[in-house]
């Protein structure tokens, strides 16, 4: 059994050693986070960059996503793996996948995201672009809210709303934090900034690093569900903090999350188990 270890630790060795100096040939630096994205690659069986992400910062919490994506990236232009995104958002075409989704739901609100790098999306995106997406989508009179990154830029982000909600649809504002769960203070100044900036609903997702996090996360949403006057959002990613995406009926959160597919954030639960769930508490 050792001796099979052994030959399995030689070989992931050599293929990481054979990956750097594919690295190296393309003039690109190997830096200690690039390493260490790889070891997770080899490690932790990952289905995404943001669970790559969370493991790594695990280890590194200087790391940022964005570098993740960039790690991965080049891995896939180097043919090390494969990535499929599932929704891509481009040219004249961008409105038929919209148009499908409103056939689809009948009568059910739409909320269009187009998620950036840094908050946990599969592309980096320049401001500009972010808002043109964001107004081209509510333009189309075809989706009924749309989440905007509250703190992507702060100072243009109560305009960009206002635009957004003269185009006739509801805003959502966000924050994202997938290095850490931040102190209870400092959570609900950021869902009371969201409603100052002019938002119709404040949304608040975070990662746990202990179950102490996601307790303080479901006192701030309650304290937040007293005291603002827009209905507000949160949840406690990963395995640790499942509690908080069912517990809206007692905290006051107003939506939860759930996948139909590829989770688009850790720990989101299957739909068919959330309306069971949902099912039994309300």
């Amino acid at each position: 059994m050792l001796q099979v270890q052994d030959e399995k630790l030689i070989r992931t060795t050599r293929e990481k050693d054979m990956i750097l100096e594919k690295f190296r040939n393309r003039g690109m630096r190997i830096t200690k986070q690039r390493r260490l994205i790889l070891d997770i690659v080899f490690e932790q069986d990952c289905t995404s960059c943001k669970e790559i992400y969370y493991q790594a910062s695990k280890r590194d919490k200087n790391i940022g996503i964005a570098t993740v994506y960039r790690m991965v990236n080049a891995l896939t232009e180097l043919g090390v793996f494969q990535t499929n995104v599932p929704y891509r958002l481009t040219g004249r075409s961008a409105q038929n996948p919209i148009n499908g989704c409103r056939v689809i739901l009948k009568n059910q609100a739409l909320l269009y995201t187009f998620r950036s790098a840094d908050e946990g999306g599969h592309r980096m995106v320049e401001k500009e672009t972010y808002y043109q997406l964001n107004e081209r989508a509510a333009g189309s009179g075809l989706v009924d809210l749309i989440d905007v990154e509250a703190f992507m830029d702060e100072d243009s982000t109560a305009a960009h709303m206002r635009k957004l909600q003269e185009l006739g649809v509801h805003t959502i504002a966000s924050n994202h934090d997938f290095a850490a769960t931040p102190v209870p203070e400092e959570m609900l100044r950021r869902l009371t900034r969201m409603q100052a900036l002019g938002a119709d609903v404040a949304k608040l997702a975070v990662m746990p690093g202990c179950p102490q996090d996601v307790l303080n996360l479901l006192q701030v949403t309650l304290t937040a569900y007293e005291t603002l006057e827009i209905p507000v959002i949160t949840m406690s990613m990963g395995k640790q903090g499942i509690v908080s995406r069912i517990s809206g009926p007692l905290t006051g959160s107003a939506l939860t999350f759930a996948t139909a597919g590829e989770a688009s954030a850790p720990g989101q639960i299957p739909v068919e188990n959330m309306r069971e769930i949902l099912d039994i508490i309300l």
